[in-house]
């Protein structure tokens, strides 16, 4: 993935602050809905497995949205194609299904979605910012406002800028946001600026650089996270990574159900399927048998053994639950909550919160690139050389 401070720059900086004027009150207007993540989003030419659509646009207010695809105009017999997920509210009449609220909170974005481009809002980004000829898409999460651009059919990346009293800021790249709508996170930082995170609200700081806020649970976290570290250790200085549930494996990870998903465990040496959640019964491990000989059985490695053990101790411990008590803040769906370990560090991260842990306790490293629980080495190595594109904050 190419370094986006290299992509980004300011073109002009009164073009810049006439796109800052059209877009505050915008973002007003998507703070009114009071759920988070709120957007509007448009692209022409947005890539599906086929071809190219015609054009494509979507708004989401929390768990609601609506997206419409133009498919291939010059064809005959191809049109338009709709979708649309409304959830109740919660907040009114239990007796009313929430529908035609949602439906209404719908057309309101979508009203919204025109008038920036009644406003010709991608002409003022393409005079303020450099050329971006595809996602336009404005969006509020973490309590900031975001503006993500870049073609949906280049390199597959989409760069964030976000924008304060002194203009716009670089913050970091994401995957594909047109194929994240409908997903509880939007906004997942697959690199990461550190640069300019001082620059972003108390929210959006709190959610990369949180605070501990109950020191009891984090000293309770801190012993789960020790024995676990102390079992992986004795079997390999290898590096591992012990994956929560109800976590991604990486910021890409689109199509998991995180709600289902059991912990998992990720390192070379582990054979296919061993890196699973098993636990013993009776004090003997399950066996375990080959994709394409399910008939022959053998026995687990002593790698994926300790791999297991070590997950228990954190899973039986509630150690997702653990962190959220710690940080004083409920996690969301699908945050990804991990420990990475070696023979040389331990580094538990939430999303792109990295903490350094050891025999002294738990301490706040920094925001960095996305944990990659598939190569726990490139992980360790971002935790020790710094962030990709700059030192770690914290």
């Amino acid at each position: 993935m190419s370094d986006p401070r290299e992509w980004f720059y300011v073109r002009d900086d009164q073009s810049a602050r006439r796109l800052i004027d059209l877009l505050n009150p915008a973002v007003l207007r998507l703070r009114e809905f009071g759920l988070q993540p709120a957007l509007v989003a448009e692209a022409p030419h947005k890539f599906n497995d086929a071809n190219y659509d015609d054009y494509w646009c979507a708004v989401q207010f929390g768990g609601s949205y609506w997206e419409q695809s133009q498919y291939f105009e010059h064809i005959e017999h191809q049109g338009i194609k709709e979708t649309a997920s409304y959830v109740p509210d919660q907040t009114i009449d239990p007796k009313s299904t929430g529908t035609s609220v949602s439906s209404a909170r719908i057309e309101t974005l979508r009203t919204l979605l025109r008038d920036l481009q009644a406003a010709k809002w991608r002409d003022h980004i393409a005079d303020a910012i450099s050329p971006s000829p595809n996602l336009k898409s404005l969006a509020l999460e973490y309590g900031q406002p975001w503006l993500c651009l870049e073609e949906v059919n280049g390199a597959g990346e989409d760069h964030v800028i976000s924008w304060d009293d002194e203009g716009f800021f670089l913050v970091g790249s994401i995957e594909r946001l047109d194929q994240a709508i409908g997903r509880p996170q939007i906004v997942l930082f697959d690199t990461l600026v550190s640069n300019d995170l001082h620059r972003l609200g108390a929210a959006a700081r709190s959610y990369f650089l949180p605070e501990i806020r109950d020191a009891a649970a984090l000293t309770l976290l801190h012993r789960q996270l020790v024995r676990a570290i102390d079992i992986v250790r004795a079997q390999t200085d290898q590096p591992v990574a012990l994956r929560a549930a109800a976590s991604r494996s990486s910021a890409t990870e689109l199509n998991r159900r995180p709600m289902f998903s059991q912990p998992e465990s990720f390192t070379d040496g582990l054979r296919n399927g061993e890196g699973q959640y098993r636990v013993m019964r009776d004090g003997l491990w399950p066996k375990m048998r080959t994709a394409r000989m399910p008939s022959v059985e053998y026995e687990m490695s002593d790698l994926a053994k300790a791999c297991n053990l070590a997950a228990r101790v954190l899973h039986d411990g509630g150690w997702r639950a653990g962190l959220a008590q710690a940080l004083g803040e409920p996690l969301a769906r699908g945050e990804t909550v991990a420990l990475f370990v070696d023979g040389e560090h331990a580094v538990l991260t939430r999303d792109n919160s990295y903490f350094d842990v050891s025999r002294a306790g738990i301490a706040l490293a920094g925001a960095f690139d996305y944990p990659s629980c598939w190569a726990p080495e490139q992980t360790l190595g971002r935790f020790r050389a710094g962030s990709q594109y700059g030192a770690p904050i914290g």
